[in-house]
């Protein structure tokens, strides 16, 4: 898009009579690079503070630890946080142990294959369990390397799946359970039958026997 756009700059130039030098060129693309910086600044803020998802970006400092830079609001109302509390702290400071072991872990992996890295992941908030798809991806810039994250919660799928398995599993057991029934009725049925067989055996046994 940018490249489309100096081209037909320069060919509106040219066809204007307009002579062009290097140093126009130049100034034109920084003019062009701020205003696209500012357009792609301004469409993130709006993102950020309007999306319902959770937004998050992760500082790396020069020890590999795990700096929370900053997240959205829609974060912080989520984990019932203030605006700005967790910003500069630690996450192994935020978090228990097991949950900072387990998200350091994919922060590592994302850094390391320089790629983005999603997965699911659940949290208990005020008793219930809630599940989370969370897709992170690194940037590294002259500032150092950061994490930026988008989470968006699938509690509500995740509920409807378990009772959908849940449903399927009852319906397994109901036929299971009318399998035992009719396994248990044939038998009684043979058993009824056997009787009578037995009976009638014997007494033409006996009947021989008499002979």
């Amino acid at each position: 898009m940018r490249k489309l756009y100096i081209i037909n700059y320069i060919n509106s130039l040219y066809n204007n009579g307009i002579s062009c030098n290097k140093g126009d060129i130049l100034k034109e693309l920084e003019n062009i690079s701020q205003s696209v910086v500012k357009g792609e600044l301004q469409l993130f803020r709006t993102m950020w503070n309007n999306s319902s998802d959770n937004m998050f970006i992760v500082e790396v400092d020069k020890d590999g630890e795990l700096i929370s830079q900053s997240c959205n609001r829609s974060q912080e109302k989520t984990f019932g946080l203030l605006e700005h509390q967790v910003d500069g702290l630690y996450l192994k400071d935020i978090l228990d142990k097991k949950a900072y072991s387990s998200i350091a872990s994919k922060y590592k992996k994302c850094i390391s294959l320089n790629k983005p890295v999603t997965y699911e992941e659940s949290v208990k908030l005020d008793g219930d369990l809630r599940y989370f798809n969370t897709t992170i991806l690194p940037v590294v810039d002259q500032n150092g390397t950061r994490i930026f994250g988008v989470s968006r919660e699938i509690t509500e799928q995740k509920n409807i799946e378990k009772e959908k398995a849940l449903k399927e599993k009852e319906k397994l057991l109901l036929e299971q359970a009318k399998n035992i029934q009719m396994y248990e009725m044939i038998e009684n049925i043979a058993h009824q039958w056997r009787q009578p067989l037995n009976v009638i055996s014997t007494a033409s046994s006996g009947m021989r026997i008499n002979k």
